[in-house]
Formats: C-alpha cells, sequence, structure tokens
C-alpha cells in the first residue's frame, strides 16, 4: 500500500505504511508539523511513502541518493540506519528485526530521525523527519522455550 505523503520542503503529513503480510509492525501518525512513528523491537519495519509536487505528480528522486538515520537526540551518534530504496517518487524505507532488537529495550525508548535526498551537485533536500518510539517485545523466537 503506498500514499501519497508531501511535496519536498513542505510539512509532512501522516504516512500511510506498508507492512509485509500487512502486519502493522510500524505505526505513522502526524503530531502537528511532526511525523511519529512507532515501531513493534524484534520485528521487520517497512514504510513506504511517494513524494510529489503541487500537482500531485511523482518528483523523480532516481538520480539521487537517500539516507534515513535514527539517533537518541539530534546531536548523538546514529545508532540505526533504515535500508532505503527508490523507485521514481516513491521511496521504501525498512529495517531489519537485528537493527529494530538494537533499538529495543524493557522500556519504549524515543529517539528522532530524518529521511534526505542528495544530489551529485550537493543538493540536500529534507524528505521526512520526526520522533520514533520503539516498544518493547515479549515474544523473541519462533518457538516457546518452555
Amino acid at each position: 500500500m503506498t500514499a501519497p505523503v508531501r511535496r519536498m520542503l513542505d510539512p509532512w503529513p501522516a504516512a500511510e505504511l506498508c507492512c509485509e503480510d500487512d502486519m502493522m509492525n510500524i505505526s505513522a501518525e502526524l503530531d502537528g508539523e511532526e511525523l511519529v512513528l512507532t515501531g513493534k523491537a524484534g520485528t521487520t519495519w517497512e514504510l513506504e511513502f511517494v513524494v510529489t509536487d503541487d500537482d500531485g505528480n511523482e518528483i523523480d528522486l532516481s538520480d539521487k541518493t537517500v539516507s534515513a538515520h535514527v539517533r537518541r537526540s539530534y546531536g548523538e551518534d546514529v545508532l540505526a540506519c533504515f535500508d532505503v530504496s527508490v523507485s521514481v517518487g516513491t521511496v521504501t524505507m525498512t529495517m531489519p528485526v537485528a537493527s529494530t532488537s538494537a533499538l529495543g529495550g524493557q522500556q519504549i525508548k524515543r529517539y528522532v530521525f530524518d529521511v534526505k535526498a542528495y544530489d551529485a551537485e550537493g543538493r540536500v533536500d529534507s524528505l521526512l523527519g520526526g520522533t520514533l518510539y520503539v516498544t518493547p517485545d515479549v515474544t523473541r523466537s519462533e518457538t516457546c522455550p518452555l
């Protein structure tokens, strides 16, 4: 499921998510002008969005490098990166189980993230950004340990 998200450089609306087998491992909502993601630790996350212009046409990002980083706070080191792929204006971000597990813990944790597009001439555009909450997982293996 893909949903138009926003024009570049405008405030971003809530993104609809595309999760494998419709499992909701991560959710998104708009809080003012900030996108808030909530993901379950120990699961695979996938988020897909489309970048459009004023007329609703996809902006071609295929000549750009798109990156998405997660940090504890804005001035700290990168803790995790989303794997990002681009098809014209559609951006797909995934994070594997090992990374989401490492972000988890015994309590809900708060992080910040953003998604940026870089071109060969040095231009950088911010596509999305906001807060990421990671909730703890309970089941950590395919079989019951009892």
